[in-house]
């Protein structure tokens, strides 16, 4: 299987990565918003609506993310199963990924998402602080990557 690497996006002379998410998310009105505002701070999306199609996606052919965005809780298959699908691929054991949760504070969630070596972020959150982690963590990704 080929990995294709980020395009680099040609920005007024300086040589810029966009970043490509995938988000896996159920609810159609928090998709539209995922997609305009990821859109809007330059980010390249793309939105399926369950874990089995997040995993489907992933693996595709030709396909290269930078971050996961994944709900908890979404039928099929809901995100933290498949995390754990994804974490059990090779290479996406470090994979940055973050999931969302509209269960509030539930430490027994919250220590789930750490042990699967993911961030977890609760809904509703502040699209500042969203931004602010998905740069975070593939600054971080780019880094750990940079040193193999």
């Amino acid at each position: 299987m080929e990995i294709v690497p980020p395009r680099p996006d040609a920005t007024e002379g300086k040589e810029r990565i966009k970043l490509r998410i995938l988000v896996a998310e159920d609810d159609p009105s928090l998709q539209m918003m995922y997609r305009l505002v990821l859109k809007a701070k330059g980010y390249e999306v793309e939105i399926v609506d369950n874990g089995k199609l997040l995993i489907e996606k992933l693996l595709e052919e030709g396909k290269h993310y930078d971050i996961i965005i994944t709900d908890y809780e979404m039928p099929v298959q809901n995100g933290i199963d498949a995390l754990k699908k994804i974490r059990s691929i090779n290479k996406f054991r470090k994979f940055p990924v973050i999931v969302l949760t509209g269960l509030g504070d539930n430490p027994e969630i919250e220590g789930i998402i750490n042990d699967l070596d993911a961030t977890c972020m609760s809904k509703p959150f502040i699209l500042k602080e969203l931004s602010a982690k998905i740069e975070e963590l593939t600054k971080k990704s780019s880094t750990t990557e940079g040193e193999k």
